[in-house]
């Protein structure tokens, strides 16, 4: 006679199954691990988050005032940074703070115009083909002085 094997047979189980099983049965590593695990997402979100950012440093730079008002427009810098050409615009406004004079070219040529300060009574003061440029009042404010715009581009005040 031969020998007769017997089997046990034993429940199958599916992988969930004995991932719940093992997870029961530790439930304080896992509990362990699990918090770490949030503790570790968090700091790194917070770091993320708060990051500081590099400070870029930039050579020294020195700043000097070029005018007294501080009025400039038209500023161009050379191209070796060394020098600074600009037109100051002191001028708009007149002594007595009533009137301010500009130019425009609302009729195709650059015109000196004049209106009150608070944008009414608007006058233009020159005609012509020519127009003006850079205009200003005079000290006291009896006068407009402007650019005369001639011939070829040339001017005169």
């Amino acid at each position: 006679m031969g020998r007769q094997r017997t089997e046990q047979s034993t429940p199958s189980t599916s992988s969930a199954e004995y991932i719940a099983t093992e997870i029961k049965r530790h439930k304080k590593s896992v509990a362990i691990i699990f918090a770490a695990l949030v503790i570790a997402f968090a700091y790194g979100l917070y770091e993320f988050v708060i990051q500081k950012r590099p400070v870029i440093s930039s050579p020294a730079i020195k700043i000097t005032r070029l005018t007294a008002t501080g009025k400039v427009w038209a500023g161009v810098i050379s191209p070796d940074g060394k020098q600074v050409v600009y037109t100051v615009d002191d001028a708009g406004l007149s002594s007595d703070g009533r009137y301010v004079v500009f130019i425009s070219n609302r009729t195709g040529i650059f015109h000196v115009y004049r209106m009150d300060i608070d944008g009414n009574n608007l006058k233009q003061l020159t005609s012509g083909s020519e127009g003006g440029a850079a205009p200003f009042f005079s000290p006291d404010g009896r006068w407009v002085i402007y650019s005369y715009l001639g011939v070829a581009g040339s001017s005169e005040f």
